[in-house]
């Protein structure tokens, strides 16, 4: 093996050896070693659509030369490329060297044009107060408690992704009718389908619904969300703070599928059936704190986004234009959506069928005491303040995240944030890292991308449902909230977590962790060289069956 600068060199005189319409990158790339790469010692990586279609040597110029199969997103960038801009048969064997369809699409990465602006000074401070915490989760124990939380009371302020759930619906409406303010302020494009949100209203309709029940007091917008307003694709919170005195604080939004409309907490140590039924709802981590100064600081943001949005004059997102409707540098990003058609191997197209729960957890209310808690809000602060927690850890690392999306594309900050996670994996003999099999071939992709970065995998399972985003470091610090592991849920997007320093807290969700781990989680084959599926370039027809894919690995929040 050579370092860095000779493997370029040996690429670049020799690039006429990868050149093929199935070759998507050729590049240097460090071995690791326990998750740190060494550049001394680097071999050539090429990313291919159909590896065993390219005949390539085993060294070139004496560099170990690996295939590696492309994931649905590096195929499509290229898709999307051709799309836009025509390739002759030679500019596509060669683009892996000239850049020419890549170009296209980088406009949708670039977040220069987002408007927001911070509170100037931060409010974002660390607290160190005496309050009382609620910790619960769902489905166990989470719409008991947050029914308890929705009283009737004088002023409420909400910042939520997806409020759809009936039930949550009217116990919201009938505490906010005595009150003198209720602030709503709402992401765009909910999540709707069959199942457990089988019977979820559309916003509109919960919008109707509420001015109705409050008339004037309602002070409602809709979140400033697009490449050109404030937040990149979601505003993605999940608070409501009631009173300027406590705030309720969740990965889960007011969906029936988060918040399901009964309790499970101390009644599936009995018949086999409640596991079975809690399995099909989201696992979520929420808390409700009790301290005026946090929520005072939630509320001041929230009203922020409340008042900056509806200036924006309620646009909300920008319209999802169609592919060749306008320039692909027009589109946002989480609007980008194609469908193709693909062929699965029957392994890799069906999605384990939810486990059952073997224990459920009720409540844990955590009696007033001084305790240091950092709140975190992206586009603020998340990614400097997870890194460093994620420091601080020596001997325990439990992650469970919905999201946790290696791509080419990291942004420097969300790139740290995975090399930290990486390398402590490595070096903690106690670490679990969990997230989503949301959709089995992103999911295999997402398992490949982490092999391919570096972490050690036999840290790593997924998990159906699985919809927190919590951290667990040496038994003592908690973050909880709902930050997904991308580039725009640590960086670009409207999210909240807190940072908790608490052995209690950090022991109650140790348990849930524990269980998932043991009872819900479970491994997922895949191998390095064989694509989940292969895109068809044009005038190449694939057989395959219809299926609708967003090849991008952050692109759901399936709540």
């Amino acid at each position: 093996m050579a370092n860095f600068e000779d493997v370029e060199n040996a690429i670049d005189e020799n690039a006429a050896v990868f050149d093929s319409r199935e070759t998507i990158a050729v590049r240097a790339r460090p071995t690791m070693v326990r998750g740190r790469p060494d550049w001394n010692r680097c071999y050539i990586e090429v990313v291919a659509r159909r590896p065993p279609e390219l005949s390539l040597p085993d060294q070139v110029g004496g560099i170990p030369v690996i295939k590696v199969a492309a994931t649905l997103e590096e195929q499509a960038a290229r898709v999307l490329g051709i799309a836009n801009k025509p390739a002759t048969e030679e500019e596509l064997a060669t683009e892996w060297r000239t850049g020419l369809l890549a170009g296209v699409i980088e406009a949708p990465q670039d977040y220069s044009r987002l408007t927001y602006t911070p509170l100037d000074p931060s409010k974002l401070r660390e607290i160190d107060r005496e309050c009382e915490l609620v910790l619960h989760v769902s489905p166990d124990d989470s719409w008991p408690v947050l029914n308890d939380f929705l009283t009737p009371a004088q002023r409420y302020s909400v910042g939520m992704y997806d409020f759809t759930a009936p039930h949550i619906i009217e116990s919201f409406a009938a505490a906010g009718e005595g009150a003198d303010e209720i602030g709503l302020c709402l992401g765009r494009h909910e999540s709707l389908g069959p199942g457990k949100k089988a019977n979820d209203w559309p916003e509109e309709k919960l919008l109707d619904h509420l001015t109705d029940r409050l008339g004037g007091k309602l002070k409602f917008a809709w979140a400033s969300t697009g490449l050109r307003r404030q937040f990149a694709s979601a505003y993605h919170i999940k608070v409501a703070v009631k009173d300027r005195e406590e705030f309720w604080l969740s990965s889960g939004n007011w969906q029936s599928s988060n918040q399901p409309d009964r309790g499970f907490a101390g009644e599936n140590d009995g018949p086999a059936g409640d596991g079975a039924a809690m399995g099909g709802y989201n696992r979520e981590w929420h808390i409700v704190v009790r301290q005026p100064d946090l929520a005072g600081i939630f509320e001041d943001y929230i009203s922020k986004d409340l008042e900056s949005s509806a200036l924006d004059d309620g646009h909300g997102e920008a319209p999802v234009l169609p592919l060749g409707a306008a320039p692909l540098a027009e589109i946002p990003p989480d609007d980008l959506q194609l469908e193709f058609r693909i062929q699965l191997d029957p392994a890799m197209a069906g999605d384990e069928a939810p486990r059952a729960h073997r224990k459920s957890f009720a409540r844990k209310t955590l009696a007033r005491k001084k305790r240091r808690i950092m709140p975190l809000l992206t586009p603020d602060n998340y990614a400097e303040h997870a890194t460093a927690l994620l420091r601080k850890a020596e001997h325990r690392l439990w992650f469970q995240n919905q999201s946790l999306s290696v791509n080419a594309n990291a942004t420097p900050a969300y790139r740290e944030l995975l090399d930290v996670l990486r390398e402590k994996a490595w070096e903690i003999d106690d670490c679990r890292i969990i997230f989503r099999d949301i959709r089995r071939p992103k999911t295999i992709d997402a398992l490949r991308l982490l092999d391919r970065d570096g972490f050690p995998m036999n840290k790593v399972r997924v998990m159906g449902n699985c919809h927190t985003k919590g951290i667990l470091v040496d038994s003592r610090l908690t973050l909880i909230g709902s930050h997904n592991w991308t580039n725009e849920g640590t960086n670009y997007n409207r999210d909240a977590s807190l940072i908790i320093e608490d052995e209690e807290v950090a022991a109650y969700f140790e348990g849930i962790v524990d269980h998932d781990w043991t009872h819900l989680c479970y491994r997922v084959d895949y191998d390095l060289e064989t694509p989940v599926a292969v895109l068809p370039l044009p005038g190449e027809p694939i057989p395959g069956i219809p299926e609708s894919i967003d090849p991008r690995l952050s692109a759901v929040d399936d709540g």
